[in-house]
């Protein structure tokens, strides 16, 4: 009897375990979020007021007007690691003057934000759809809908990007 209330005592106990872990990677992701800046649509802004490191931060966005020879582009926007408690800024004028990316953004004037991936400090995968809904992500999944990869280009081709410390961070209780 007493090993049969051991198990029972220990089965509960991984259980809220597993509950608390799980609770604490969707705490983390919460606070990982982008947004177009409302003041000027041209601006993109992501944001980590958690305080760990998320990586493989990237940014899918597709620019309003298409160039003339395509229906829907998705322009990739890798950030890779995201330092705690720091907000990342890009313009969409600093997209044009990447010499890659010229003549498919001739045309482009604003964008909108397709979806925004990141990986937790667990090593959890997270996404972040088009109204910025949270869901865990498994690479495989097709998310992105019927969106074409055009190109892709790291943080550091950007010029003029700007990666501020932010006051507001970590949980709020």
């Amino acid at each position: 009897m007493v090993s049969y209330y051991g198990i029972l005592a220990t089965n509960e106990q991984l259980r809220q375990a597993k509950e608390d872990s799980t609770k604490e990677e969707r705490e983390q992701a919460s606070m990982v979020t982008a947004w177009l800046d409302p003041n000027d649509r041209g601006t993109v802004v992501m944001a980590n007021r958690s305080l760990d490191p998320v990586s493989v931060a990237t940014m899918h966005l597709h620019p309003e007007k298409y160039h003339a020879r395509t229906l829907a582009i998705d322009l990739m926007v890798g950030v890779g690691s995201m330092a705690p408690c720091t907000s990342y800024v890009f313009k969409i004028g600093d997209l044009k003057r990447v010499p890659k990316l010229r003549r498919m953004l001739t045309d482009a004037n604003l964008l909108d934000i397709g979806y925004f991936i990141f990986t937790d400090s667990t090593g959890q995968d997270w996404i972040r759809d088009n109204f910025m809904r949270l869901s865990e992500f498994h690479y495989g999944d097709d998310r992105g809908g019927s969106y074409k990869h055009v190109d892709a280009v790291s943080w550091w081709d950007i010029k003029n990007t700007k990666a501020s410390k932010l006051s507001d961070c970590g949980p709020k209780n």
